[in-house]
């Protein structure tokens, strides 16, 4: 749990930790899709918006099988 807290600081600055809200209209305006703003905007808490942004990040990985995500 611990390091995924840390891959989650390394993709998101540490000002944005403290409201994620506009993350989706701001950080990944241009990426996000449609489907994927609206689910984020439903989130209700900051621990869902960041299992949110570790899984969006996830699905755009190269390389999946490598410890890191570039």
């Amino acid at each position: 749990m611990l390091l995924m807290g840390c891959l989650l600081t390394a993709a998101v600055p540490a000002y944005a930790l403290q409201s994620l809200s506009n993350w989706i209209d701001e950080d990944v305006a241009y990426i996000a899709s449609d489907r994927e703003k609206q689910q984020f905007r439903s989130l209700a808490s900051e621990s869902r918006r960041q299992q949110f942004i570790e899984a969006f990040w996830k699905l755009r990985d190269p390389t999946p099988g490598t410890e890191a995500n570039e």
